[in-house]
């Protein structure tokens, strides 16, 4: 069932490298697998922001909390979590994202410039999906076929994470999500609007 998204109630989770959180990386260890830590803090927040296009790691109170608030869109998985000198932390689990939206369609984005010292360069404002397609989810990602990519959360997650306080995360809102142009031209230039200028 496909419902019509809301763009200013919609977010991009994104990892808060400012605030130095603890970060891990998934190990493969003999059979074993886990995540080690390999930046930021030796305590862990209530969620572990890992490499790029990997699971995130959330503790127990906070899956608790999805499941008592009726939070859609995903499923977890154990995993055993190490800190700085390899002491154990319980209680996380990795996030399987389940909930689906269609490829975003940058054709829809606005076409804004950012001035920086070296000169002027054009990003895409906005993130919107193709046909509006979503299914709904608290939790969710785009339908690529593939692993990894950008991960979606609705009002209702963004409200409860905030008073879990949790910060090793941040929030932005679909229709003021910026990405530089070239970062799409290096990764997906056949999503690019046609016309578009270019830096070099």
């Amino acid at each position: 069932m496909a419902y019509s998204p809301n763009y200013s109630n919609l977010y991009v989770l994104r990892d808060a490298p400012s605030n130095r959180p603890f970060r891990g990386m998934f190990v493969n260890q003999d059979d074993w697998v886990f995540v080690k830590h390999y930046s930021g803090t030796k305590i862990p927040s209530q969620i572990i922001c890992t490499q790029p296009a990997s699971p995130r790691l959330y503790h127990e109170k906070i899956i608790e909390k999805f499941v008592s608030e009726g939070i859609s869109g995903w499923d977890v998985f154990e995993v055993d979590v190490l800190g700085k000198d390899d002491e154990l932390f319980t209680g996380y689990f990795g996030l399987s994202i389940k909930g689906r939206c269609s490829p975003v369609d940058f054709s829809r984005s606005l076409i804004v410039n950012r001035d920086f010292p070296g000169g002027s360069f054009p990003y895409l404002k906005g993130r919107f999906f193709e046909d509006d397609y979503w299914d709904g989810s608290d939790i969710f990602m785009e339908d690529t076929g593939g692993a990894g990519g950008f991960q979606y959360c609705s009002e209702r997650v963004k409200k409860l994470l905030v008073e879990e306080k949790v910060k090793s995360i941040k929030f932005e809102r679909l229709i003021d999500f910026e990405i530089d142009v070239n970062i799409i031209r290096s990764v997906s230039p056949e999503k690019l609007p046609k016309g578009i200028e270019l830096t070099k």
